[in-house]
């Protein structure tokens, strides 16, 4: 599912479109295990950014990064914080912040600390921890700051089911 996600953004982004609104119910998986990325409603293009303002609190707080709360500059690396809260969601079976109201969700993310990786999942690869670790980096500047668009397609490519055994 994180090496189509990861397709797909690839795409949006080089495209100049940032999606803004990734949660579980807009990655519809058929009985292949083949994604499909729904509900483009609130994405932005960087080519044209007035289709939404700056400072509007759109998208779906428990998979939002801080900038989308605070009305900072919403960008790809938005997007991969929320494809972050996704995966932690896969792995622990739990979602990664769970208040019930906004200020509690700014709350919990100004709070939250990355666990180790054996606190998580006893097994978690450590490829899988460094990038889920990266992309739940608070401060944008420093998410994903070691991942280009190589080694997102590499991830991509190293984590798809029929590459593994």
């Amino acid at each position: 599912v994180v090496a189509q996600l990861l397709d797909t953004l690839l795409y949006a982004h080089g495209h100049g479109i940032i999606h803004r609104d990734i949660k579980p119910s807009n990655v519809m998986i058929d009985e292949n295990y083949q994604i499909t990325l729904m509900d483009f409603g609130l994405a932005r293009s960087t080519i044209n950014p007035s289709l939404t303002h700056t400072g509007e609190l759109l998208g779906s707080p428990r998979y939002m990064a801080i900038e989308q709360f605070t009305g900072g500059n919403v960008g790809p690396k938005s997007d991969y914080y929320a494809v972050g809260c996704l995966l932690y969601e896969m792995l622990t079976d739990t979602p990664l912040f769970d208040s019930h109201d906004l200020v509690g969700m700014l709350t919990q993310r100004m709070q939250w600390t990355m666990p180790e990786k054996h606190e998580m999942f006893s097994e978690l690869d450590h490829e899988v921890y460094e990038f889920l670790r990266s992309c739940l980096q608070a401060d944008q500047e420093k998410r994903l700051a070691t991942y280009d668009q190589n080694k997102l397609m590499d991830l991509s490519s190293n984590w798809r089911l029929d590459q593994m055994v």
